[in-house]
């Protein structure tokens, strides 16, 4: 299915109590809520993983014995499963990684809940009580009041600031989410200068310089010669211009094994 493909889950969960609109369930709990859908990603993954033990039983009876540290592997999964304890809470070596890839198990993706409460609900203690729920770290549990933050995005950038530091609010949750799914990835993000055309590019972390170049095109990738960076904060000290950028010699030039850090400004040097 298409959830197997994705490399992580966000599950919004309500939170807030509000009778004009009514929970299927018949009472607002999101505990229970999260948990049942950690349930049914458990169920999947046993579903598969039985499966699979089940066909290499067979093969190992004909005397093809190369499956056997996948089974082994495999039957040890089956048993925490059967537990219910989702396989992101389960050490599992690089060798078992690579024998369990393909399947795509679900309970072992990494989850961001996030949590719709009331305005009313704000500083109060039910995220501690949701953070106990995972001990492990793989899910975390992001509060979020998506009417305060609808009205406060509605406002203008200075109106905004201001409100904000009224309120005591140091940073929107939505930029929260965004900054949590992209460390549970490690994931980063980088900037290209075309033409006054700015544009951010995704990569995982540990990137090197060609292996960007290719994320933008094959040709550059190909031809690759250098890559001239400067780091956005040192941007931003240049009053986002290049020509101060270079005056101040904080624009540097990297070969191809550079490693790709988080906001950095890029320009591909390439020949095709």
């Amino acid at each position: 299915s298409l959830a197997r493909e994705a490399d992580a889950f966000v599950h919004v969960v309500r939170a807030f109590d509000d009778p004009n609109v009514p929970h299927p369930k018949g009472e607002v709990n999101p505990l229970r809520d999260i948990a049942m859908v950690e349930s049914d990603l458990i169920i999947l993954d046993l579903e598969v993983a039985q499966n699979r033990i089940k066909k290499i039983e067979s093969d190992l009876q004909k005397g093809k014995k190369e499956e056997e540290k996948e089974y082994n592997c495999l039957k040890r999964l089956v048993k925490e499963l059967e537990s219910e304890i989702p396989l992101r809470n389960i050490a599992i070596s690089e060798e078992e990684g690579k024998l369990i890839r393909a399947y795509q198990f679900l309970s072992q993706k990494s989850i961001v809940v996030i949590l719709n409460i009331s305005e009313e609900q704000l500083g109060k203690p039910l995220l501690d009580r949701l953070k106990a729920l995972d001990q492990s770290g793989a899910m975390a549990v992001i509060p979020f009041c998506s009417k305060l933050e609808m009205e406060i995005l509605e406002l203008e950038e200075a109106e905004r600031a201001e409100y904000l530091r009224e309120i005591g609010i140091t940073e929107l949750s939505h930029d929260k989410v965004l900054d949590e799914i992209y460390a549970r990835l490690n994931l980063l993000s980088f900037f290209t200068v075309v033409g006054g055309e700015v544009k951010a590019w995704s990569l995982k972390g540990g990137t090197k310089a060609i292996d960007a170049a290719g994320k933008i095109h094959t040709d550059m990738e190909r031809g690759f010669i250098k890559a001239e960076i400067i780091g956005f904060d040192d941007f931003k000290k240049c009053d986002f211009s290049f020509t101060n950028a270079k005056a101040k010699g904080l624009l540097r030039l990297e070969a191809k094994d550079y490693i790709i850090k988080d906001g950095d400004i890029i320009n591909f040097k390439f020949s095709v």
